[in-house]
């Protein structure tokens, strides 16, 4: 690190007039040598003839420490701590220097002022140090005892250079012969400053995974985060450096200024928060979080990495989460916790009294291996997708914003070869309950999805998804859709009264037949308007009867092996096969008048049920959702059910 020197306009001005007189000297940085190979380091000392404070590591020998002395005239501090000094035989003159052994090769060192000695050293010969006028201190760091049998420093440098040893020998080497070791005082070596915030602990950082905006906020999401100080220095500033999408060119810093945390103490619950500038989009990202300094000092704490999105608040939640539950019928452990996940969804289902807001399909099969194989063989590609190799598991919306049925964890998040989406299904009824359901209606909805269906004159059956992406949805994504034919179970029921739920032997709910579309599925082309119609191939049915089976679709985007994070269910629907779906005459009813509201020229309804199916003006030009302007507006509205509804709406 270069240093700079500030000196005040006096003291400046005497040195412009006193430095053809005095010579200034300032403490120059360390310079540090590595020497892998003994006897190699020639070259590297002469190139640093006039370095004062000198630092070598590596193997060495009687070699080295004579060229570093022909070299290096000038140096006052000299750190051999982390050398080792090899065995070396003079050739001419036969002599033999032993390993770990000081010879007399820095003798006669004019400005050595501290000198270093090796962690390994054994020995030191006489005369070793003499003639170094200006030696000061000798460290000696290693575990045991040096051994010296004749004075190897000046007799009269004796009274002031001070000896450093490790604080266990200090009393021994007191005991050493006066004649060799009678130092002026024999010391403990100073012991390295530490970390001043060793024992800070970065727990972690909490906040939502899906940010509500209105038009105009700025880009931005809000996280607490936590820190346990274990260190007994107070914490007044943090500063965070933070990324995006492990994209490192996107990194910023944020600091966070009067935290005041009190050495032994941990932040409660928040206490601290920050809020960070993120992507000015609403696509979905993952936001890494590293604090970087405490009070000015650097700082290594580790990561954070957190999934958020982005969304306009007038965006409705999801009509149906889509459970997709791995079984083995067989294996009895499995049924147990089948059984377990069904009574605390039915359970939830009682309780908030929205018994349609679960799409809930079983995939049946058998654990071979650790590889799960289902019944229906296409579907063996979705269990090495998503890598269930045990049951029960349970996929939740495939979906790994949502912190209740998938995978939201950092270290998954940062090694993203074990990304799965499924959840081990708990021993425990209130766990479950608790983990999966409790906020998990809140998911947010980023399209329609209306399930219709139609016998073809082959009497086949012939479906078709329609819907429309909400204005934050990127229309040029691979969305894809997900289709199940399944057995139309009825699930058992919740009796409110003892809240319990009964069930009727080992029964399987919505079993599912067959895969409608590829496992990988079934690409849906998006019109200019958000819109998308998606015809499917006809299909037989040959034991078809009313309410026998039903249709469970989804409106999916699959992420990527870079991205895993971006797999997610953006809609889910079902509806059972019967005669009213298949001639449209549904018997639904109209729910209640939807209300309207705005966005940056883009129309919402408040209720899922209900989507914009047109807008026109007072003169009955059509106009595309998203580019209207001041006015009064005719809106038409379709149900889920098939029924329409008008109207006026001015904006």
């Amino acid at each position: 690190m270069k240093r700079t020197y500030l000196l005040n306009a006096l003291v400046h001005s005497f040195l412009l007039l006193t430095v053809g007189i005095f010579p200034l000297t300032l403490k120059a940085d360390p310079i540090e040598i590595t020497i892998t190979e003994a006897g190699t380091g020639a070259s590297q000392f002469a190139a640093h003839s006039t370095a004062t404070d000198l630092t070598i590591k590596g193997k060495i020998n009687q070699i080295d420490l004579l060229e570093l002395h022909a070299n290096c005239r000038k140096l006052q501090r000299l750190n051999l701590s982390n050398a080792e000094i090899e065995a070396y035989s003079d050739e001419e003159s036969y002599i033999d220097y032993n390993a770990n052994e000081l010879s007399t090769a820095l003798s006669n060192s004019p400005e050595l002022v501290d000198l270093i000695l090796p962690k390994t050293l054994n020995s030191i010969l006489a005369k070793a140090l003499q003639k170094c006028p200006k030696l000061e201190s000798i460290t000696l760091p290693g575990e045991k005892v040096v051994t010296a049998k004749s004075l190897f420093v000046d007799k009269k440098s004796l009274a002031k250079i001070k000896l450093y040893v490790p604080e266990a020998l200090v009393e021994e080497y007191k005991k050493q012969s006066k004649t060799v070791w009678g130092f002026s005082e024999i010391l403990p070596i100073k012991q390295e400053p530490t970390d001043p915030f060793a024992g800070v602990e970065f727990e972690n950082i909490y906040g939502p995974n899906y940010f509500p905006i209105t038009e105009g906020e700025p880009s931005r999401v809000f996280y607490a985060f936590f820190f346990n100080n274990g260190s007994k220095q107070q914490i007044d500033r943090i500063e965070f450096t933070y990324w995006f999408d492990f994209d490192e060119s996107t990194k910023k810093t944020l600091e966070i200024k009067e935290v005041q945390l009190l050495p032994g103490s941990n932040m409660n619950d928040m206490q601290q928060a920050c809020i960070f500038s993120v992507p000015d989009d609403t696509e979905l990202h993952l936001i890494h979080v590293k604090p970087t300094k405490l009070n000015g000092e650097t700082v290594d704490l580790g990561e954070r990495v957190r999934p958020y999105r982005r969304y306009h608040v007038a965006h409705g939640p999801i009509r149906q989460h889509q459970m997709e539950f791995f079984l083995d019928p067989n294996d009895n452990t499995s049924m147990e916790g089948y059984k377990r996940i069904l009574t605390s969804m039915i359970t939830l289902l009682g309780k908030t009294q929205k018994p349609d807001k679960i799409t809930f399909v079983t995939i049946p099969g058998q654990v071979r291996s650790e590889k799960f194989i289902p019944e229906v063989p296409e579907l063996e590609a979705l269990a090495q997708q998503y890598r269930i190799t045990s049951t029960p598991l349970l996929m939740y919306n495939r979906n790994l914003m949502n912190p209740y049925g998938t995978l939201n964890n950092d270290k998954e998040l940062a090694d993203r070869s074990i990304y799965t989406p499924a959840l081990r299904v708990s021993t425990k009824l209130e766990d479950i309950h608790s983990y999966l359901f409790s906020n998990g209606f809140h998911t947010r909805a980023f399209t329609t999805l209306n399930i219709g269906m139609e016998r073809t004159p082959e009497q086949q059956f012939a479906l078709r998804l329609t819907g429309t992406l909400s204005v934050d949805e990127n229309r040029k994504n691979d969305l894809r859709a997900q289709v199940y034919l399944v057995e139309n179970s009825e699930l058992p029921t919740f009796d409110r009264e003892n809240e319990t739920v009964e069930f009727k032997g080992n029964a399987i709910y919505n079993k599912v037949i067959k895969s409608l579309t590829p496992i990988q599925g079934t690409p849906i082309s998006i019109q200019q308007d958000g819109s998308f119609t998606l015809d499917l191939p006809a299909f037989e049915l040959k034991d078809f009867a009313d309410n026998k089976y039903r249709i469970t679709a989804s409106i999916f985007r699959q992420g990527t092996a870079e991205k895993p994070y971006q797999t997610s269910i953006l809609q889910s629907a079902t509806t059972a096969i019967d005669e009213a779906l298949l001639t449209h005459n549904s018997k639904v009813q109209p729910m209640e008048e939807p209300s309207l509201s705005h966005v940056a020229g883009t129309l919402y309804t408040d209720s899922m049920e209900w989507t914009i199916h047109r807008i026109y003006t007072l003169r009955g030009e059509q106009i595309d959702n998203g580019t209207l302007t001041l006015g009064c507006y005719i809106v038409q509205l379709l149900h889920s059910s098939g029924a329409t509804q008008t109207l006026k709406y001015i904006l």
